[in-house]
């Protein structure tokens, strides 16, 4: 059941970057579906634990990452119109699901570095609307094809913490 869930998370995913890359918007329909499939793979691999705790803290710091971004943006640019697309808030909600809080944090992180690098690096015409959340989705494949490559549990910290040890 475990290989169905990632393989139903594959095609998701590859759907949200297809989407936003080509549309600059993904099918409402596909967060529901994220969310679902992320909880059922999270139950499968930790049981309950992960719902009470792991999940509880990786919403409170979205949530507070969001609140605070959401202040900067009406007091120092006045607007939040055109600047962080639903589909990229409904994705960083999907990806809570998806990991530990220390692989949230650390993934969470990293895709936002690679997004943007990737952006800087590829931005040809100077189109202001970044694809994020197909951007991060594809970060997302290429975490996946090594969770099953390298047998890694995104619902255990140790594997973060030991990359961590190793690059410090």
């Amino acid at each position: 059941m475990l290989l169905i869930a990632n393989l139903v998370l594959l095609i998701l995913l590859v759907l949200v970057s297809f989407q936003d890359f080509k549309e600059r918007a993904v099918s409402i329909w596909v967060f529901p579906l994220l969310v679902t499939v992320f909880s059922y793979k999270a139950w499968l691999v930790n049981g309950w634990a992960f719902f009470r705790f792991d999940l509880v803290f990786n919403l409170a710091l979205l949530g507070i990452q969001l609140l605070v971004l959401l202040l900067y943006l009406k007091l120092v640019k006045k607007s939040v119109v055109n600047m962080l697309g639903a589909g990229d808030v409904l994705f960083f909600f999907v990806m809570a699901f998806a990991f530990s809080t220390v692989g949230f944090v650390f993934f969470f992180s990293l895709s936002l570095l690679v997004s943007l690098l990737v952006w800087l690096l590829t931005n040809r015409n100077k189109n202001r609307l970044i694809p994020l959340a197909g951007l991060q989705s594809a970060c997302l494949i290429i975490f996946f094809i090594a969770e099953l490559m390298f047998s890694v549990n995104p619902y255990e910290s140790a594997y973060i913490l030991k990359l961590l040890n190793l690059l410090g």
